[in-house]
């Protein structure tokens, strides 16, 4: 993995803890240094250490997968597809906003 990659996922992931941990300190009622330190903790731990699991598991399955990855990429694009063009074509999906109008008598 390059740098440029590494740093694109770095910067990805702080934005994902970052986000939580903003709401995670309006809401809390504890000390702030405390919050921040187990958010900090959690976050880190997690992340980083789904980050080598995944580099892990990837380096293993690797030279298994290495000669189906364009049919892997195929039955995956192909599947979404299939699944956009069914969920289009069911009835009452089309032309209907999300929110609904109440008009105020």
């Amino acid at each position: 993995m390059h740098s440029h990659e590494l740093l694109i996922i770095a910067i990805g992931l702080a934005m994902d803890a970052f986000a939580v941990s903003v709401s995670a300190g309006i809401t809390t009622r504890r000390s702030l240094v405390q919050t921040g330190l187990m958010a900090a903790l959690v976050f880190g731990g997690f992340q980083g250490g789904m980050a080598i699991l995944g580099w892990y598991a990837g380096s293993a399955v690797s030279s298994f997968l290495a000669g189906y990855g364009p049919l892997i990429a195929f039955l995956i694009l192909a599947g979404i597809g299939i699944k956009m063009i069914y969920e289009g074509r069911q009835e009452g999906t089309g032309g209907e906003s999300p929110i609904e109008t109440t008009s105020a008598s």
